[in-house]
């Protein structure tokens, strides 16, 4: 698929739209497959945008990277490896211009200078999907140009110690031309390691072969990746597991051999093991280590080495460790270059110091080349995708973020003092791949927070793959600007012509200045018949971009374009016809503005150099296949291993979701015949979901897609279940219950008496207890298949004896554990209270911990500090444990079981109970395959005392309660407090009804009178009296409700009827009327609910009392005054006003309402540009300005009178690069204040309280 020049520099052509991960399993099922039908790429209807995914979980079928220990390599067959297809990568290693024809752009670079980057692309070695998920973060690795080999740096001894490359991190190095090294790593003793894996890969058949050489060779060449980093750090003991020198001989004689079977592969050796067979790092090539490189005989065994980052320590800073390291390479006939000086940076990244004399050699020269550990601090120590950008450009540029600044620390020259950080741009001459055509790129990193077609926004859904990653820029950023012009570049993440990202540059520009932007450098010869383009916006409506090529001969070519660049995405072209058979060294643009322009952003979206017709096109894709499927256990969820035959001539595919109504949704895109969609969502309860294929080749093209049907499984119904943020508090302390039932729920409904709201059918819902006692607390779940119900007994335990907080049980208690890996790692560090000690346990899992706290508590919750509260990667968060209890340290019972945790702090609260000894068991350590355990702290809360402390007996809460006689059944039994009184879908009607209060201590007594078939309005009855008729066969057609006295100061009573054909009509409140007048419906059933005053509604009060009498319909319509185009026409409530995609501000607006004999009318205020805001205006007058050029920047709007009382007035604006604000309403501020951001345009509308 990859073997032609197009892939070379190819577009975004690779995502992989996986979804992020969880440990829920499902059934093993092969859902059924409808035939493949092929159909035309173009017919299958628009785009709808597909939304951010719904739920985070991996599904355990997903296809994962691949790592090994020695053991299960050499028993590894590609044949039988499910994953195979899935992790090879399928790009070329591209063509770099030659070191030596590089041209400087500082005066401290150098040509001779090489940089290796020993990086974490993925958090952890196991675990990792290898073309991305649908999240955004990644580390997206983009300074290719300063890196000519990355280590794929990975391996652990609860994982495995050879490690392949990701296929989206070889993709991306190999269209950058850099070459990618899976790792070798032999951990030492204190982490793990073991000399029995060491001698396993070390050992030889009885042919003096070393049988792990031809698998490390098999799998560099199946996979597409370039050699290995070898890192032998296991020291050995004193119990008969040494490290010896016949290791280090064995090592030697492994290297050579594995060059011979794999002379193509690239071998770095880490400078650790000696040739003695010592554990002695030293910071030097020398006679201890050389012999990793060069055997007695003179035979080249690695091609480099790394050197252990002691030459920088103060102990060594008088050695000059890198000169000697120079000298003794040249006097073993090695490249100085081909040794590299360690920089560790993964603590501290562009804040480490180095002693950066030690490199230089006083002609500008280094004496040996850089190497840099871990400079992927960048991304695991960025807060937000702006932290990860300026990290990347202060590492490797400089904090200038420009190239041709040379950045000299102030003791610069004192040889060997440490310096501050300077900027790999300081030494490495930046590289280029861009040798070949066609050339085109999209400016894309491989990831996003939205997907993009053509400059449509297709998806909503994060995602990141780096197989999609474009040549980015050689230089960030290199500008030249005229005049007052500040231009400065960026990756812009909000906006992109196809993929995730574009580039952008902002800043001012002045009338008729220029600023130059040199973006590549390049080796690039030119062809007659090229077609050349650009596709780019500009804010400002308006500018001018140019292409700049120098040329191999000096010269420089501005090629104007052959029209402006807009507000839209434009695509301008350029005539390159006269300078066929030239070669082109760099390439970039001219921008400049007719007229000054502030605050301009200009993106840049695709740049296109090819021959369109040599460009092979993309014909077809077809035979789908659903290799294979895993279900969650709800059967919402689906991980889809889904494949296809696919086209020589396609350079990438694009996965759809295909809608009933010929819309398609975007869920993948791929470089390969393959894709794995992980915990693809089902729609509510269908039946089955379409999906469709469509080749493109590298310009874009479409071919004809391939289509297939999978068929869900049937819906079973929900198990319900929920949490507690707290179970053991105090009076008016809160606590949030969660609904955690599965997902393929589709209505909850709560019921916790005594609570401050005692039903809700929200899934989340927070109260308080204004009481001491014990609680009850059940969830039902139902969906169309059924429901189920969770019922907690005495779950909540209010008393005042908590009143200063929980109590910290556990803290340095005695503890036991199944194990650990030293005594600094032991078990009482996970209850010291220190957050930066842990208690860690290797080797298989589960684990376990238990903590004896002296005698019985009351325990309530446990919190747990895991591997990413103490500092680590989120990789490494346990993702399954068990928390148990027992009070004689034998019998355990469980009370909490978590399966799918990411989380690095973690709380969870039960059912307080009586224990002594608290456990908890680690079932699945990490988010990986790693089997170590790591608890940074375990936190049990509590009462210090007996349960029986807690538990006085409680009152009995106050209570609403209520029964219906309903027709043919008679008088039902009352319920209370928001439940159904009545019957639905029966048809029958209610003919009385019997209200009370129960448990009323406070006063007063509840009222309520009845509208009866032919007889009118009943007089009110009181406290249990029936209201209606019986044995009149006389329906009931609407109900009033009141309280009095002193319970009517404290709560509000709210009132729902079922009425006949009307179904559940709004909440009426304290004698409201609720259900119909002249219509002659029957009341089918009530709900009755008390609400302490002034508290919300528990739903809508929409629509509580229908009539026949004739609604008013009252409208509101508007006018804005644009820039340079004046008053637009006035339109209608929900319609836009103003502008899109123009950059045009509202100067001014008018509004007006008609109410349809409703009294009232509107306000409005704006905010003026310089102004503020102005005052309030009504009915059509003018708020803004008119010919003074002042932008609207935010709007507040009001209705009066009756209008107000029945209607809100809802509006939303369209604010400059922010877009459409949320709607809001009455009076609500939309837009922006002292952000100095125009509205576009607006849209208000009237909607019915």
């Amino acid at each position: 698929m990859k073997g032609k020049n197009a892939r070379k520099r190819r577009a975004l052509l690779a995502v992989f739209m996986a979804f992020t991960m969880t440990a829920s399993i499902g059934a093993y099922a092969q859902p059924a497959i409808s035939s493949t039908v092929q159909v035309a790429a173009q017919n299958s209807g628009g785009y709808a945008v597909t939304p951010e995914a719904g739920v985070d979980m991996k599904m355990d079928n997903h296809p994962e990277s691949s790592y090994w220990f020695p053991e299960d390599l050499l028993n590894w067959n590609a044949a039988e490896d499910p994953d195979l297809k899935y992790n090879v990568s399928t790009v070329p290693l591209a063509t770099r211009v030659d070191n030596s024809k590089l041209k400087t752009v500082n005066e401290t670079q150098n040509n001779d200078t090489k940089m290796l980057a020993i990086s974490i692309m993925n958090g952890s070695t196991s675990g990792n999907l290898p073309h991305g998920s649908n999240t955004f973060g990644a580390h997206t690795f983009s300074y290719w140009q300063y890196v000519d080999t990355l280590v794929y740096w990975g391996g652990s001894s609860g994982e495995g110690l050879i490690v392949t490359p990701s296929p989206d991190v070889t993709d991306a190095a190999h269209t950058n031309g850099v070459p990618v090294l899976g790792t070798v790593f032999f951990p030492q003793m204190e982490h793990g390691g073991k000399i029995e894996w060491l001698d396993t890969f070390l050992q030889k058949d009885e042919n003096g072969n070393f049988p792990i050489v031809d698998k490390l060779v098999e799998v560099a060449h199946t996979y597409g990746f370039d050699g290995w980093f070898i890192n032998q750090e296991t020291q050995g003991d004193s119990d008969g597991n040494e490290l010896k020198k016949e290791h280090a001989d064995l090592m030697q004689e492994l290297i050579k051999q594995l060059k011979e079977k794999g002379s193509d592969l690239e071998i770095f050796w880490y400078d650790s093991m000696t040739k003695d067979g010592k554990m002695a790092w030293q910071g030097a090539l020398n006679e201890n280590n050389s012999v990793f490189m060069i055997d007695e005989e003179g035979n080249r065994l690695a091609d480099e080495m790394f050197l252990d980052f002691r030459w920088g320590y103060s102990a060594n800073q008088d050695n000059d460790l890198l000169r000697v390291s120079r000298e003794n390479a040249e006097k073993l006939g090695i490249n100085p270059y081909d040794i590299y000086a360690g920089i560790d940076v993964q603590a501290n990244g562009y804040n480490t110091d180095a002693r950066w004399g030690l490199l230089e050699r006083e002609d500008g020269s280094t004496n040996v080349s850089l190497g840099l550990y871990c400079p992927s601090w960048t991304y695991f120590s960025a807060q937000t995708k702006e932290d990860y950008e300026k990290n990347e450009s202060i590492l490797w540029v400089n904090e200038a973020a420009d190239p041709s600044q040379s950045i000299k620390p102030e003791n610069s020259g004192v040889n060997n003092e440490v310096q501050a950080w300077r900027g790999v741009s300081t030494y490495v001459v930046e590289r280029t791949a861009v040798t070949s055509l066609p050339l085109i790129t999209n400016f894309n990193i491989g990831n996003g927070e939205n997907f993009f077609k053509n400059g449509q926004k297709i998806s909503e859904m994060d995602w990141n793959n780096r197989s999609v990653q474009d040549i980015m820029p050689t230089y960030r950023w290199l500008i030249t600007n005229e005049g007052s012009n500040t231009l400065t570049g960026n990756i812009d993440y909000d906006d992109a012509y196809y993929g995730g990202n574009s580039i952008k540059f902002v800043g001012a520009l002045e009338a008729g200045k220029k600023s130059e932007i040199k973006l590549y450098s390049s080796e690039l010869a030119l062809e007659a018949g090229l077609t050349c383009t650009t596709t780019a916006k500009a804010s400002n409506g308006n500018a001018n971009l140019n292409l700049v090529l120098e040329l191999s001969d000096g010269t420089k070519q501005v090629v104007t374009a052959d029209k402006a660049i807009g507000a839209d995405w434009t695509t301008v072209s350029y005539d390159l016809s006269s300078l066929a058979g030239k070669t082109v060294t760099s390439i970039g643009y001219e921008l400049s503005s007719p007229e000054a322009a502030t605050d301009v952003k200009v993106n840049l979206g695709n740049l296109t150099i090819a021959n369109t017709d040599s460009v092979a096109k993309a014909t077809t894709a077809k035979d789908i296949v659903i290799e294979d499927s895993q279900y969650d256990a709800d059967e919402m969820c689906a991980g889809i291993r889904m494949s296809w035959t696919g086209d020589e001539n396609a350079d990438y595919y694009e996965v759809y979701r295909v809608n009933e109504d010929g819309t398609k949704m975007f869920y993948g895109i791929t470089n390969v015949s393959n894709i794995f969609l992980n915990a693809f969502e089902r729609r509510d309860s269908e039946a089955s979901v379409k999906f469709e294929v469509v080749p493109y080749d590298a310009l874009g093209n479409a071919g004809t897609s391939a289509t297939t049907t999978m068929q869900w499984p049937e819906l079973t119904r929900p198990e319900a279940s929920f949490t507690a943020s707290k179970t053991l508090i105090s009076v008016g302390e809160s606590v949030t219950f969660t609904s955690t039932s599965s997902k393929n729920t589709e209505a909850v409904k709560w019921n916790m008496p005594g609570a401050s709201i005692e039903t809700s059918t929200d899934n989340t819902v927070t109260v308080t207890y204004d009481k001491a006692g014990v609680y009850d607390v059940s969830l039902s779940a139902t969906n169309d298949k059924g429901g189920t119900i969770a019922k907690q007994t005495g779950m909540i335990i209010v008393t005042d004896k908590v009143s200063e907080g929980l109590t910290n049980l556990s803290l340095n208690k005695a503890t036991t554990a199944d194990a650990y890996v030293s005594d600094a790692e032991a078990p009482q560090f996970a209850v010291d209270g220190d957050k930066s000690k842990k208690w860690c346990a290797t080797g298989k899992a589960p684990h376990w911990i238990t903590i004896d706290l002296g005698e019985t508590k009351t325990v309530s919750e446990v919190s747990i500090t895991h591997a990413q509260g103490g500092g680590e990667g989120a990789d490494m968060n346990t993702m399954e444990y068990i928390i148990s209890v027992s009070n004689d340290g034998e019998n355990f019972t469980d009370l909490t079981h978590v399966t799918k945790n990411k989380a690095g702090e973690t709380t969870d609260a039960f059912k307080p109970v009586e224990a002594r000894y608290v456990k908890l068991t680690v079932v699945k350590p990490t988010q990986g395959s790693d089997t170590a355990a790591r608890i940074y702290e375990i936190t049990v809360n509590g009462y210090d005392g007996p349960k029986s402390d807690l538990t006085a007996p409680v009152e009995e809460p106050l209570a609403i309660s209520y029964r219906t006689h309903v027709q043919n059944d008679g008088w039902q039994d009352f319920v209370s407090n928001g439940e159904m009184s009545g019957t639905k879908g029966r048809g029958l009607r209610l003919e009385g009804i019997e209200i009370r209060l129960d448990n009323n201590t406070i006063g007063g007594s509840v009222e309520y009178r009845t509208h009866v078939q032919n007889e009118g309005w009943q007089d009110y009855v009181a406290d249990g009296a029936m209201s209606g008729t019986k044995g009149k066969s006389l329906r009931l057609e609407a109900i009033q409700v009141r309280l009095t006295g002193e319970m009517a100061e404290k709560y509000d009573i709210y009132y729902r009827t079922h009425i006949q054909d009307k179904g559940w009509l709004g909440w009426a409140v304290n004698d409201g009327k609720s259900g119909s007048a002249g219509l002659s419906k029957r009341l089918e059933a009530i709900e009755i609910r008390l609400v302490e005053k002034g508290g919300a509604a528990p739903g809508s009060t929409d629509n509580a009392y229908l009539t026949n009498k004739k609604e008013a319909n009252p409208t509101i319509s508007y006018r804005t005054h644009v820039q340079n185009e004046g008053w637009q026409d006035y339109v209608a409530g929900g319609e836009l006003s103003g502008t899109k995609g123009k950059s045009l501000r509202l100067e001014a607006i008018q509004i007006k309402v008609n109410g349809d004999g409703l009294s009232g009318g509107v306000e409005y205020s704006t905010h003026v540009q310089n102004e503020g805001w102005q005052a309030y205006v009504s009915d059509d007058a003018m708020s803004g300005t008119k010919g003074k050029s002042l932008r609207l920047e935010a709007i507040k709007i009001r209705l009066t009178g009756e209008l107000a009382q029945k209607y809100s007035v809802e509006y939303r604006t369209h604010v400059q690069n922010e877009g459409w604000k949320n709607w809001v309403k009455d009076d609500a501020v939309s837009g922006t204040t002292g952000k100095n951001l125009r509205l576009e345009a607006i849209e208000i509308r009237l909607v019915k309280k």
